[in-house]
């Protein structure tokens, strides 16, 4: 049952980001960004890279990338801004000018 839920959540974002490729394909440019090509002015933005992104300039991910025990959280950098869950659209306002840490 996972795995269908895994399925879905790619589908319902498949436009999104097939036109963001066809639109780099043609126009140049990039898909999938490191924060810090977005918030260059943020420190925090140039640690670990490798642990969060932006896909077509809109969508900011960031994958789990250990494996974790049950009742873990997971903390991820959030630039300042309204962040939306597209999962339970809630909405995470991050206030502080230089972003924060947030559990997940």
């Amino acid at each position: 049952m996972v795995a269908m839920y895994s399925v879905l959540d790619r589908y319902q974002y498949a436009r999104f980001v097939y036109g963001c490729l066809f639109v780099a394909s043609t126009e140049g440019g990039t898909c999938f960004d490191p924060l810090l090509f977005h918030y260059p002015d943020l420190e925090k933005a140039y640690e670990n890279i490798e642990d969060t992104f932006i896909v077509a300039d809109a969508i900011k991910v960031s994958p789990i990338l250990q494996s974790l025990g049950a009742n873990t959280t997971y903390q991820a950098f959030f630039p300042p801004g309204k962040w939306v869950d597209l999962d339970t659209y809630e909405v995470l306002n991050v206030t502080d000018e230089t972003g924060s840490m947030v559990d997940l």
